[in-house]
């Protein structure tokens, strides 16, 4: 009983050390952030965020959003740094949809695409108002 207790206690010291660190990253880093957008559409969840000091405000999503970001995506050259591996993956890994007989159907498939997804809202978001300016996505 007492053993279990222990593994038990280990655990939530375990998981309360890693929520504890998540957030002193968040905050130590939010000095690299000027503008964010969450495509959480929890107003309670950016409203938190926000109480951290970010500018964050929500994705602006609509109907085909995803093709239109796309689109607006492809007219620059995206720069990726090394040490983004999970979105290094992500664009090896995203596919479109096909037919039976192998034919495009112009749909992205809703896998291997979270961190795409935070790219997609800059474009969305920043990208499709021409203010100029270069983007590097960290």
């Amino acid at each position: 009983m007492v053993m279990v207790f222990l593994i038990i206690a280990g655990i939530i010291a375990v998981i309360a050390l890693w929520a504890v660190s998540g957030y002193n990253n968040l905050v130590q880093n939010k000095s690299l952030v000027q503008e964010a957008w969450s495509g959480i559409d929890v107003p309670k969840s950016i409203e938190e965020v926000h109480r951290l000091g970010f500018n964050i405000k929500p994705a602006q999503k609509g109907q085909d959003s995803i093709r239109n970001s796309i689109d607006i995506l492809q007219r620059f050259t995206l720069q990726v740094t090394k040490t983004s591996t999970n979105l290094i993956k992500e664009l090896r890994n995203y596919t479109w949809d096909t037919d039976r007989t192998g034919a495009s159907l112009g749909v992205p498939i809703d896998k291997y695409n979270h961190a795409i997804d935070a790219v997609r809202y800059v474009a969305l978001n920043k990208l499709s108002q021409s203010a100029g300016g270069k983007y590097i996505i960290m």
